[in-house]
């Protein structure tokens, strides 16, 4: 095993053990269980370390005043987001353009253009999936314990 867990063991440790003001002590735990998760999930560890690490803070989440809780939140820093489903960029301006046009179909492969509704909701889900990332990202303030 390299130096490099050591280095992550010292973050987690620093995260799991520092001070969050103007919180009550559950919601502390809480953000600082799922502040050391993040920083686990980031540091790039082999699966093996990685392993040992989250094993480590879902014993301390065990421990915590809001057990269950705080195994939701590592739950939810363990588990990748589902998108949705967007069409390449390229596209969907492509389609725009056509429909800007006037055409019903695509000249090249026949295909029904898209609608004013299916650009519209592709706009949309293309900033829900920014906007969901930024709350994740949110969700784990980085500078706990660092």
């Amino acid at each position: 095993m390299s130096e490099y867990p050591d280095a992550v063991a010292s973050a987690v440790a620093a995260i799991l053990d520092a001070p969050i003001p103007e919180q009550p002590r559950a919601t502390a735990e809480l953000v600082r269980i799922r502040a050391a998760t993040r920083r686990v999930l980031e540091a790039g560890l082999s699966e093996d370390d990685e392993d040992r690490f989250l094993r480590a803070i879902a014993s301390q989440a065990a421990r915590t005043a809001l057990p269950l809780w705080a195994l939701d939140t590592m739950i939810a820093e363990l588990r990748e987001p589902e998108p949705w489903p967007v069409p390449p960029l390229t596209w969907e301006r492509a389609q725009a353009r056509l429909r800007q046009q006037g055409a019903s179909e695509c000249p090249v492969c026949r295909t029904p253009t898209a609608s004013k509704h299916d650009l519209e909701r592709w706009r949309l889900r293309r900033r829900w999936n920014r906007e969901d990332g930024t709350a994740r990202r949110g969700a784990a303030p980085v500078g706990v314990g660092t």
